[in-house]
């Protein structure tokens, strides 16, 4: 954890880092506001690999700021999978959506940190993802998902300010937003996807996300 006033330098060492990190390394800055309004920026990572190469990696994280709380340790994967469970009670009537950037420049870091600090970020994360590495080497068509490259009045305009710096859907955060386009999350796998959603959910019992529609029967 590092402290919300080093944000903008913890942030860019992470958009550096992401260039030369090992494929091994899984990285998520989160900017967030807890329910009395302190902020902060939560550095989640996953080292999958050698103990030794992971101290090395670690630590160059370690020095983007100020650490204020260091809890990385070795764990079982199961533990990893759960270790956030109970940051999201259920009861709380979520409110997300994500996109795909291909960079990280000023401008959408900026934005990120102002909006964090907004009234209303209450319970609120803004979360940066890394994604890459081994996955980015498979073809977009051997698997369906093609990219691999709070309140909600909130949550809305700050999301406005984003979308300039996306290039597609991430489709778990944006089942909850009206006329998604399927294209934006799948891409040039959407058509193959159709044919496998008539086959098997011809009615379209599963609806949620951006949505595949089947064909209409005949």
């Amino acid at each position: 954890m590092f402290p919300i006033e080093q944000a903008r330098g913890v942030l860019d060492a992470f958009a550096d880092f992401c260039h030369t990190a090992s494929d091994e390394l899984w990285m998520d800055p989160v900017l967030e506001c807890d329910a009395a309004g302190h902020r902060k920026v939560s550095f989640v990572l996953c080292h999958c690999g050698k103990p030794a190469e992971a101290e090395k990696e670690i630590a160059k994280i370690r020095k983007f700021g100020t650490v204020l709380r260091d809890n990385v340790a070795a764990k079982p994967w199961v533990v990893v999978q759960s270790e956030y469970d109970a940051d999201s009670p259920h009861g709380r009537g979520y409110y997300m959506a994500g996109g795909r950037v291909t960079e990280l420049p000023a401008a959408l870091l900026d934005h990120a940190i102002a909006s964090i600090r907004l009234p209303g970020a209450e319970l609120a994360k803004i979360s940066l993802t890394q994604h890459g590495g081994a996955v980015t080497r498979r073809s977009d068509d051997s698997t369906a998902y093609a990219s691999r490259a709070a309140r909600t009045a909130w949550h809305k305009e700050v999301w406005k300010e984003f979308q300039p710096f996306s290039v597609g859907l991430y489709a778990n955060l944006n089942a909850t937003e009206a006329n998604v386009r399927a294209r934006a999350a799948y891409g040039e796998n959407l058509e193959r996807l159709v044919e496998i959603k008539t086959k098997y959910d011809p009615k379209n019992l599963f609806h949620l996300n951006p949505n595949i529609v089947p064909r209409a029967a005949g």
